[in-house]
This record gives structure tokens, C-alpha cells and sequence, in this order.
């Protein structure tokens, strides 16, 4: 017996196998800086261990570093600075993958 998927549902677990880490929905400030120019104010649209995704209102393109500064939700924030990588960009969301 051949048991058949819907090409939605079928696309959404494709979708969520290419992801290497649980991503969170979180709108939160931040500071992103491009090397050798001011930084400038976003806000996240969600987190994982391995990037965010940020809504900008400029064009970034894929392989542009940045150097990120945000605060996760705790008792007691603690500003996090993370050099990320420009992956995607779709509209005014850009995909910025964290490089350690």
C-alpha cells in the first residue's frame, strides 16, 4: 500500500529538515554594524543557535559580513556581540547565519 503526502505538507518538512536548529520568534532590537561604517538600528524576527533573521530597511547582499549587538530575554540581559554572515535576503527580511 502506497501512502501519498500533500506537496504542502511535503514542502513544510523539507523545509524544517534544512534547518539545523530550532528557531524562535523573537522581536527584539538590534545594533548591526557593516565593517568600516556607523551602525545602525533593526529588530529580529526570530532567532535559532545558528542566526536570525532581521527585518531591515536597506539592501544587504549574500556574504556581507555584519557585527551584531542584542539582548536575549532574561532576568538579566546580557548584551550578546556575534559576527554573522548574510545568507538570504527576501524583501525588507534578511537571513544572517552567526560565524564563531
Amino acid at each position: 500500500m502506497k501512502i501519498e503526502m500533500k506537496k504542502d505538507f511535503k514542502d513544510t518538512q523539507e523545509r524544517k529538515e534544512r534547518r539545523d536548529s530550532l528557531r524562535v520568534d523573537l522581536i527584539k532590537r538590534v545594533r548591526y554594524k557593516i565593517s568600516g561604517l556607523t551602525s545602525t538600528e533593526c529588530f529580529t524576527l526570530n532567532i535559532s543557535e545558528g542566526g536570525l533573521c532581521l527585518f531591515l530597511g536597506k539592501e544587504l547582499f549574500p556574504g556581507i559580513m555584519i557585527r551584531t549587538e542584542f539582548a536575549l530575554p532574561e532576568k538579566k540581559p546580557k548584551l550578546i556581540k556575534a559576527n554573522a554572515v548574510v545568507v538570504w535576503q527576501k524583501d525588507h527580511l534578511t537571513g544572517a547565519k552567526f560565524v564563531f
